[in-house]
């Protein structure tokens, strides 16, 4: 994982410049959290219990150790040991209001957030094997829906429910890719290649190379701007931060299996949002990107948006990495200066000039919904790491890592010092 010094690296190569006031360790010096809610062991995200559907984007366990082992900072650290505590003894667990819970999302929208990999990342850290079995404890639910015998949610074993857009997919293959990473156990392997192979051609339009959302959610989306039937009149739709996701985990797929096909499809999507990701006047993606194959008509909603544009950026640093052509660096880049300097709901604002740092990443906070959680769409990190790496000269990756497996590893994970 790139460091802050990294990203520091990263935007003098690009000729930003910055107040040393907005790095982590000089903005970030008391946990907000805390100065709101109180000190101790409370629901991490506040006052009320963690809304596993509702407010939750992003495994915040990950997001928050790792944002502390790249800069040593102790508010990150003391917000990972919150969430690393829900995460072992409440989330699997389904404490809390019962509507609110993870048995909620599990059985209600078939384990969309479903997370986990910050427990992997945390034992790694750690080296203590409560948080690899609290790891595996939800691994166990994810083997439960792909299992059509015991499954809540019948279309995850069908087709991981890719037409109803592509996060619970994404979100199921990295876990079970990372369980199988961590654990070496073929329980998991096999687990994570039939999600893969059911998903991999689910949804795929070809002749835009591009996975689309289901008739039904781009009939939705778009009857009060073009009447109904909105497919059948040359309509597709495709949510851009659920495409970052599964492209998160196409990634790690491939890193692990050395399957082209992840790598293929990437690739393509890739070209797709280069050529029809930002709207054309204020240069932002939206949650949704519809476009119309009959007459090249374009719509983004919920209006173009910063944070939808930020969480495409790895996708283009991986187009990158895979194929050495820097015109996937170049967009990376720009596609992440549009997003880290976007203002939310004033597309016309930007929070920086051209060549200084709107903020560092991950050091906005949101408490907008009554909890605490990061801002811009709840994290930044798990989007945008890769264009840090070497300081913003991402290693090439144009062949199949080596594939030996590797046993269960000791703990590997250390802070930079602050």
């Amino acid at each position: 994982m790139p460091s802050v010094d990294d990203e520091k690296q990263t935007y003098r190569r690009w000729g930003w410049t910055w107040n040393p006031s907005q790095e982590p360790n000089s903005l970030i010096t008391a946990d907000l959290y805390e100065i709101l809610f109180g000190p101790g062991s409370y629901v991490p995200s506040g006052t009320y219990n963690v809304d596993v559907h509702g407010d939750t984007e992003g495994d915040d366990l990950w997001t928050y150790l790792l944002m502390y082992l790249r800069s040593g900072n102790t508010v990150y650290q003391n917000r990972a040991v919150q969430w690393a505590r829900y995460f072992n003894d409440e989330y699997a667990q389904c404490v809390g209001v019962s509507t609110s819970t993870f048995c909620s999302d599990r059985d209600g929208f078939g384990g969309d957030h479903i997370y986990g990999y910050g427990l992997l990342a945390y034992y790694e850290h750690t080296g203590n094997s409560v948080h690899l079995t609290a790891a595996i404890n939800i691994g166990a639910q994810l083997e439960t829906l792909w299992n059509p015998s015991t499954t809540s949610y019948s279309c995850v074993p069908g087709n991981g429910c890719m037409h109803y857009g592509f996060r619970l997919a994404g979100r199921h293959l990295l876990l079970a890719t990372r369980l199988a990473e961590v654990t070496n156990d073929p329980r998991w392997t096999t687990l994570r290649d039939r999600i893969f192979n059911t998903i991999v051609e689910s949804q795929w339009f070809a002749s835009e190379g591009l996975y689309i959302d289901g008739a039904d959610v781009t009939d939705m989306q778009l009857e009060p701007h073009v009447g109904p039937g909105a497919t059948a009149k040359g309509w597709i739709g495709v949510h851009s931060f659920s495409t970052a996701i599964l492209m998160e985990a196409y990634s790690r797929y491939w890193r692990a299996t050395g399957d082209n096909r992840a790598k293929t499809k990437l690739l393509s999507i890739a070209q797709w949002f280069d050529k029809y990701g930002l709207e054309g006047t204020y240069q932002y993606s939206g949650s949704f990107v519809f476009r119309n194959i009959n007459t090249g008509q374009r719509m983004y909603f919920n209006e173009a948006d910063p944070s939808y544009t930020t969480c495409m950026v790895n996708l283009f640093v991986m187009a990158y990495k895979f194929t050495g052509n820097m015109h996937w660096l170049d967009v990376a880049k720009n596609w992440f200066d549009r997003g880290n300097k976007g203002v939310y709901a004033h597309i016309d604002q930007r929070e920086a000039a051209d060549n200084a740092v709107g903020h560092f990443t991950d050091t906005e906070f949101d408490t907008s919904n009554r909890n605490f959680y990061l801002a811009r769409n709840k994290g930044e990190l798990i989007y945008t790491y890769l264009i840090f790496e070497n300081g913003g000269a991402p290693t090439l990756e144009l062949e199949v890592p080596d594939q030996t497996l590797r046993a269960i590893q000791p703990p590997r994970l250390q802070a930079r010092p602050r």
